[in-house]
């Protein structure tokens, strides 16, 4: 490809909260960068941004789809970013007799066929085992793709399993005891769980187990509160004031999630992961896994394995079974909590790059 006037990389996003985040990282790095927005269409359509991000449906359909045939688009396009690319197969395919949560997901190869030929694709994941891998290189058209891979062996967290019946809750009163002792003080604690309504019954859980003490200073106004929830059904006003705090900019010290929260955002300082409920494959292990201690500090991670592991894949099952046996993947030993501590991660996970063109 020739030298670009003004170069353009196109990524492609799963999630809104996700691309704030990026946004935000690249202006700090004095790269101008942007999401899909009607309001700046015009410059967008410019080529004002070195970086443009959207979602699989926005690029797929529509204007946006158009403006890659633009001749803007033509001559400047430097290459495609699939982003958090594992869920190409995970949120694009449907289960028998059921429809893909997010269908767009399965039809990125089509963007090779509307931008100019021979534009480089890189797909970028940190939870894709050799099976995926392979599914990811097949669904991209990424025959002759070069394989960057990291191990997902993250030597500063420490990672936990612990059984717990399936309607305790007691498991977190270590939780509790840290935000009443520490307040505003204490580090991030992200708190996993499978389903919104389980995120529910947490969230309420601490809030009644905190009282007033859920509120900086006992004053019960929204910026105050201590602990919140992140789903997909969470008011966006409610999401940014997550966001901001897990940045360094709010009160929240503790949030109970669902995957909603989680798919490649950079929270620096999170102390603790909780996976409340066993996660429901091993990419969803690492991806939850690795929100932990990305500043490299000392952190922690715990699976509380309750005994509904329903929807739950044979690798995780495997280590996480009535009889586990941690031998071949996991060194563990224990502590004085009763928790078996696992000291480092199996290597069937890997942290990927694919890189490839026509």
């Amino acid at each position: 490809m020739g030298i670009c006037e003004n170069p353009i990389v196109v990524v492609v996003s799963p999630l809104i909260a996700l691309m704030e985040d990026q946004v935000r990282e690249a202006t700090a790095l004095g790269i101008s960068a942007c999401q899909l927005d009607p309001d700046i269409e015009a410059l967008i359509k410019r080529g004002s941004f070195n970086i443009v991000l959207g979602s699989p449906e926005s690029w797929l359909s529509g204007k946006w789809r158009d403006m890659l045939t633009d001749e803007v688009y033509r001559k400047n396009l430097l290459g495609i970013v699939v982003d958090e690319v594992h869920l190409t197969y995970k949120w694009g395919r449907a289960s028998k007799g059921q429809t893909a949560f997010r269908e767009s997901f399965s039809r990125l190869g089509e963007l090779r066929a509307i931008v100019k030929p021979g534009t480089p694709v890189m797909a970028l994941t940190a939870s894709a085992d050799l099976q995926s891998r392979a599914i990811v290189k097949r669904q991209l058209h990424m025959d002759n793709a070069t394989m960057l891979t990291v191990s997902p062996d993250r030597q500063n967290i420490r990672l936990g399993l612990h059984r717990v019946s399936t309607d305790s809750l007691d498991c977190l009163d270590w939780v509790v005891k840290d935000v009443k002792d520490k307040g505003a003080d204490m580090l991030p604690v992200l708190i996993y769980c499978r389903t919104v309504n389980t995120v529910a019954r947490v969230f309420c859980h601490l809030k009644a187990e905190l009282g007033d003490r859920a509120w900086v200073a006992g004053e019960q106004i929204g910026d105050n509160l201590l602990i919140a929830m992140f789903h997909s059904h969470t008011l966006p006003a409610n999401k940014s004031r997550v966001l901001s705090a897990l940045t360094g900019h709010g009160n929240c010290r503790v949030v109970v999630a669902t995957t909603a929260l989680g798919v490649g955002l950079n929270f620096s300082n999170v102390s603790h992961v909780v996976m409340y409920g066993v996660p429901e494959d091993t990419e969803a292990m690492v991806q939850q896994i690795g929100r932990a201690g990305r500043d490299g500090s000392q952190a922690h991670a715990v699976v509380y394995a309750t005994t509904n592991n329903r929807n739950t894949d044979e690798a995780v099952t495997k280590v996480i079974g009535d009889n586990v046996d941690f031998t071949g993947y996991f060194d563990s030993e224990d502590d004085e909590s009763g928790h078996v501590l696992i000291t480092s991660s199996s290597a069937e996970s890997g942290f990927s790059v694919l890189k490839g063109s026509d």
